[in-house]
């Protein structure tokens, strides 16, 4: 098993950022989501795993300066929707899936927030730090 997440990956990744076909690339996002939970489950490095988390995470374009469309969205909901439903498969990858919710949140407040409230981001990073860590320690 530990030989076909990367064929797979690829597979997915390439789908769903080359089509802009709902009936192609959405079965593909719940794919990549069930690939990690069925490689969550199993004794893949942790290398591994957040390579996974980290491709599915960058399919959601959040990082990146490019338009968001629906798939995007979709690959946002979906590593939500692990995080909170199927978390013991997130054990390595708290980091990641805290960096999309910091994104959603950053980007929540460029459009309604003040500037204050931008900066008091920056200054919660070591509480950020703390959360992973815990998060870490329970899902192990």
């Amino acid at each position: 098993m530990e030989n076909i997440w990367t064929p797979l990956l690829v597979m997915y990744s390439v789908i769903i950022e080359a089509s802009e076909n709902p009936n192609l690339y959405t079965p593909c996002i719940y794919g990549l989501s069930n690939c990690i939970k069925i490689f969550g489950s199993m004794n893949l490095d942790s290398q591994q795993k957040i390579a996974l988390m980290t491709s599915f995470a960058n399919l959601t374009n959040i990082f990146y300066i490019k338009p968001i469309e629906e798939k995007n969205i979709l690959c946002i909901k979906e590593i939500l929707h692990l995080a909170s439903l199927d978390c013991r498969y997130c054990k390595f990858t708290w980091n990641i899936i805290l960096e999309i919710i910091n994104k959603i949140y950053f980007y929540h407040l460029s459009v309604n927030g003040s500037r204050l409230e931008k900066e008091e981001i920056f200054k919660n990073l070591s509480e950020k730090k703390k959360i992973i860590q815990i998060l870490k320690n329970n899902f192990k």
